[in-house]
């Protein structure tokens, strides 16, 4: 700035001069400004590129100063949350940075009143833009926390082509994100728009974030747009596929717009409802609807929000959450046999299941047992609420389908009361079976259980018991024939 002073003896002026190639500066946990030691000279923890700021938190981690005073003092800044704040309201990454291993670290916005010389000089909350193409602006190695920041990774044409558009988070690595952080991009990524979990990574959702898919700027936003295998995928969970998922853990009161985040988990187990999908730890666990299952619907039976789409919180004595994951179990009903009542309804129970949960049901008739028609009026479609002994309980008329979606990786008892019928089923395409019991098995995918109730006049071990009262009546009147015989020709005799 330029100006002309009327008296140099009669006014004083105080300038400031700001290094316009400071974006960012470290911190401790108590907003202090460090140091680095450089010569006999103790010079300012700021650097020009946010890269250069992580790697000085791997490199001189032994290395920083707190200032006491006139004084400077050592100090190691991985036992605590160094933080890593944004000085200026715009910055645009030129290449990607890392947090690396063993460092921890906050990335928050420079607080504007700071007196160390390095005032956040900006409006709102500061802004990291993508200015690269190719990996994820931040890749996370070691502990990262974002708070009160914005990533926005689609400045301009720039896109995402590797995991995890805007964070990758690495295996034993955790990502935090808290109250006032947007994350948004619409640019398309391989996996994860905003985040990509790596086997073994964590993400914590922490404090009261609000998560919003319109794009406004209050509270926490993860509000990307981009497309990955035709569906948006704000966060992607990588592997699980023989172990316990458990990479996002919640710990705060999530509330926003139903499906605004959209999770992709990569290994199908991760849905079955036995297998921990996140953890809440701690709040009301209200709003869990915000978190939109990624994968087709198809993948998922849940009727949370009277939709299969959304999370979805279960008690089994736990705080573990789960997508509720079901398969079809299809139950057929054949009545056959030259004494079989083609009337009778026979009674199904589907044991070890628990109790009071809810499951749809709906029904079908058929006229050869191949070819089904949905049926329709009271009590084609509906629900079962399990009962205190963990059990569901129908009736099926001579060629009657029901459909009920069932829990998956639970082991489950499927009988029919058959009494005096002979009954055999048939399980998808496999042998035909002897006996009225399936199970207990553990379903992984839809299933088509088939029951024959068989009933002839008479069996190959005996006389059945439907027919012995005519047995008996015939045998009555063989014995009174003879009776009557016998006494005639007596009195023929006389």
């Amino acid at each position: 700035a330029t100006g002309t002073m009327q008296s140099a003896s009669q006014f004083v002026y105080s300038v400031k001069f700001y290094n316009l190639n400071a974006i960012c500066k470290i911190t401790d946990q108590n907003y202090g400004l460090l140091y680095i030691q450089n010569g006999d000279e103790y010079v300012p923890a700021v650097y020009s590129k946010l890269v250069l700021a992580f790697n000085a938190l791997r490199t001189k981690s032994d290395s920083f100063y707190y200032k006491d005073g006139d004084e400077y003092y050592p100090i190691t800044v991985n036992t605590s949350m160094t933080q890593v704040e944004m000085l200026i309201g715009e910055y645009k990454m030129e290449e990607s940075a890392t947090l690396h291993s063993g460092t921890r670290a906050i990335l928050t916005t420079a607080d504007p009143k700071a007196d160390d010389g390095y005032p956040y000089i900006g409006n709102g909350t500061a802004k990291i833009l993508r200015g690269f193409d190719g990996t994820s602006m931040i890749s996370v190695s070691g502990d990262l926390m974002l708070g009160n920041i914005i990533l926005d990774g689609n400045k301009d044409t720039y896109t995402a082509s590797g995991n995890g558009g805007l964070l990758s988070v690495n295996p034993e690595a955790s990502l935090t994100i808290g109250t006032g952080v947007t994350l948004q991009n619409s640019a398309a990524s391989q996996n994860g728009d905003a985040i990509y979990l790596t086997e073994g990574s964590n993400l914590y959702i922490s404090g009261n974030p609000v998560f919003k898919d319109n794009g406004s700027t209050d509270g926490t936003q993860i509000t990307n747009g981009g497309v990955s295998v035709n569906r948006k995928q704000d966060i992607y969970i990588a592997g699980y596929e023989n172990r316990t998922a458990r990479s996002m853990v919640v710990t705060g009161n999530l509330t926003g717009d139903p499906g605004s985040i959209w999770v992709w988990a990569e290994k199908t187990p991760v849905y079955l409802q036995r297998n921990q999908f996140a953890e809440m730890s701690g709040g009301r666990y209200t709003g869990l609807d915000v978190f939109r299952n990624a994968r087709a619907d198809t993948d998922t039976r849940n009727r949370a929000s009277g939709d299969i789409k959304y999370l979805y919180g279960v008690s089994r004595n736990d705080e573990y959450v789960y997508w509720s994951g079901g398969v079809d179990v299809s139950i057929t009903n054949t009545i056959t046999g030259d004494f079989a009542d083609m009337t009778r309804k026979f009674t199904y129970t589907v044991s070890g299941l628990t109790s009071g949960e809810v499951y749809d049901y709906s029904r079908y008739v058929s006229t050869d047992g191949v070819n089904w028609t949905a049926e329709t009026g009271t009590g084609a479609i509906g629900t079962f609420t399990v009962d205190n002994t963990g059990s569901i309980t129908f009736e099926l008329d001579h060629h009657e389908k029901i459909v009920v979606v069932l829990p998956d990786g639970i082991p489950l008892t499927i009988t029919e009361d058959n009494g005096e019928y002979k009954t055999s089923y048939v399980m998808d395409n496999g042998q035909s079976t002897q006996g009225n019991v399936v199970g207990p098995v553990t379903l992984s995918d839809n299933t088509l259980i088939q029951f024959t109730n068989l009933l002839n006049a008479v069996a190959p071990t005996g006389v059945r018991s439907k027919a012995r009262p005519l047995v008996a009546l015939l045998a009555f009147s063989a014995v009174m024939m003879v009776v009557v015989l016998f006494k005639r020709k007596k009195e023929d005799v006389d």
